[in-house]
């Protein structure tokens, strides 16, 4: 049975078969027919990711569809932890400079960024769910300390933590008043 979890369905390119759950086959032509799961039903609940979400494609040069799969399992699991890419490399079976271009041909971004866009993202569900400070967030997610939480913030979204929060918060509250 597959490590992969629940969001990352387990699929196959070409002409041999595979199940999903234990009764169902499914058959692919040659690309990722949503092997990924899609950032906007992706979150749990109402939230969805307010930066670009680097979804692999399939391209000539690019990582194959059961490497794109499990290096995106690897890394949401391990998010808040260190993530080397030579682990990355050894999970797709390529060595390390092969891995980072055929990474960044399937993703559309280094590595490093898409650990720290997910790291982002992470964050920001932990912002809306949760009354932590910035600081337990930054810690959380993984990052040294807050403001290398801050800088990376503002450089992936455009703010400081602290006003899309503020900014978020005040949207839910509004959107919660109008329903009552």
């Amino acid at each position: 049975m597959s490590t992969l979890p629940a969001t990352v369905p387990r699929t196959t390119v070409g002409r041999d078969t595979e199940t999903t759950d234990a009764t169902r086959p499914i058959r692919l032509t040659g690309r990722l027919n949503g092997a990924l799961p899609n950032p906007k039903t992706f979150y749990r609940g109402d939230i969805h990711p307010t930066i670009a979400v680097a979804e692999p494609r399939l391209v000539r040069g690019g990582l194959v569809p059961w490497q794109s799969r499990s290096v995106v399992a690897f890394v949401e699991l391990n998010v808040a932890n260190l993530i080397r890419v030579e682990t990355l490399a050894g999970l797709c079976r390529l060595n390390v400079s092969h891995f980072t271009r055929a990474f960044r041909a399937s993703f559309g971004e280094s590595p490093r960024t898409y650990i720290l866009r997910k790291r982002i993202e992470l964050a920001q569900i932990l912002m809306l769910q949760s009354d932590e400070s910035i600081s337990d967030i930054a810690s959380i997610c993984g990052f040294s300390d807050q403001a290398r939480l801050c800088n990376l913030f503002r450089r992936f979204v455009g703010c400081t933590p602290l006003v899309w929060r503020r900014t978020r918060r005040d949207i839910c509250l509004t959107a919660r008043h109008l329903h009552s």
